[in-house]
């Protein structure tokens, strides 16, 4: 692979391999501190999301219909990940995206990007909305059931038996992961282009579920909404003992509402 220069603009994409998981999940755990539904789930249920992570690195590392791809420093340091599945065909192993970008091309990407989406004002179809269903346990875990069951939902919408496409994983919480001193330099979107390349090569539609501050990069790269789950996130703010667990980081302790998009992207964008 080529070795980038020693610039935070300057980043290579290089296939993971198992030995990176301690730090994919490091990176993961970094990126993830400020979403505000890993950090109810941190305070209500003890949930690690680094540690939570490095069972799902390790099954899509092994899986043939994967790929997990780090970015790499020119000083060899990972600094963020994203993992892609396939569905319908076999991957090449072949990515434009892949190897070393400069900032020159960086802002020329996004410039294709930003006319993309100029040309994405055509009529979206909506998919139908999760099927109401029973809740128990505890208020977390009912939010875990809700969110859950949305995912469910719409992956079975968005990738029936018959089809070719490819998946930004997030299941069970796998996705762009960008250390917080990193993010906002365009990595990001030379990893959703990881995948997008590949879809529009192949031929093929992608499709996303976007955290509650991430699916405006997605827009950029063409992915349009088709479904969402809206929650209230203080409805489900109680620890195991029934006790209100307060944002810590809002003036007014409140968590506030919490979107998952679900995004599907045609070929070309």
């Amino acid at each position: 692979m080529a070795t980038s220069a020693s610039t935070t603009t300057n980043i290579s994409l290089l296939l993971a391999v198992l030995e990176d998981i301690p730090t994919l999940a490091a990176v993961s755990h970094a990126a993830f501190l400020s979403d505000k539904h890993t950090r109810l789930k941190a305070l209500c249920a003890g949930y690690n999301h680094g540690e939570g992570s490095k069972g799902a690195l390790e099954s899509y590392i092994s899986s043939p219909r994967c790929v997990v791809i780090k970015a790499v420093t020119g000083e060899g340091e990972i600094v963020g990940s994203v993992c892609w599945s396939f569905r319908g065909f076999e991957w090449d192993g072949q990515s434009p995206a892949l190897g070393q970008n400069s900032a020159q091309n960086i802002e020329g990407k996004k410039h294709e990007q930003k006319k993309k989406q100029a040309l994405t004002n055509a009529p979206v179809t909506q998919l139908p909305p999760p099927p109401q269903v029973s809740l128990n346990g505890t208020k977390i875990q009912q939010l875990a059931q809700l969110s859950g069951g949305a995912m469910s939902h719409y992956s079975t919408l968005l990738t029936p038996p018959d089809a070719k496409c490819v998946i930004l994983m997030l299941i069970p919480i796998w996705g762009i992961n960008i250390l917080p001193t990193h993010q906002s330099l365009g990595i990001g979107s030379r990893l959703i282009s990881f995948g997008t390349s590949i879809a529009d090569k192949e031929g093929v539609y992608s499709w996303v579920s976007s955290s509650d501050k991430g699916y405006r990069a997605f827009e950029k790269a063409g992915y349009r909404e088709v479904g969402r789950l809206q929650l209230d996130l203080d409805d489900f703010a109680f620890d195991g003992e029934g006790k209100r667990v307060l944002d810590g980081e809002s003036e007014d302790g409140k968590w506030g509402v919490y979107v998952w998009r679900y995004m599907r992207r045609e070929v070309g964008g």
